[in-house]
């Protein structure tokens, strides 16, 4: 009986670490912008599609600049090649990549990506 009672503590104490946020240890992860990832699985989750957003951006500049060395100035996404519909938006909320040509810089408008 006290196994099984032991075994249902241990069990319960590694739920509150994995679905719970810090649950009064001080070990929480910062507050997002925009506001995902309640828990810190989820929080880690959202990490990790910041860095296949941050990802995605450094290959579209890397595209244009190629592009525009080569002589061609790109005037949207589907003028570069390689560069699927899944490139073209950011990860996390869906939002449309902004592609400014006459700079040739392409950026995320999601909340937090703006430095990206």
């Amino acid at each position: 009986m006290i196994g099984l009672l032991f075994a249902v503590v241990v069990v319960g104490v590694m739920v509150l670490i994995f679905l719970g946020d810090d649950f009064g240890m001080g070990t929480s992860l910062p507050e997002r912008p925009d506001g995902e990832g309640r828990t810190s699985i989820g929080k880690v989750a959202a990490r990790t599609k910041d860095e296949v957003c941050r990802s995605n951006l450094r290959q579209v500049n890397m595209a244009v600049q190629i592009e525009q060395n080569s002589g061609n100035t790109p005037s949207s996404f589907s003028d570069l090649p390689g560069i699927g519909p899944a490139m073209q938006k950011c990860p996390i909320g869906e939002e449309a990549y902004y592609f400014d040509a006459a700079a040739g810089k392409v950026t995320c408008p999601h909340p937090g990506h703006e430095n990206f």
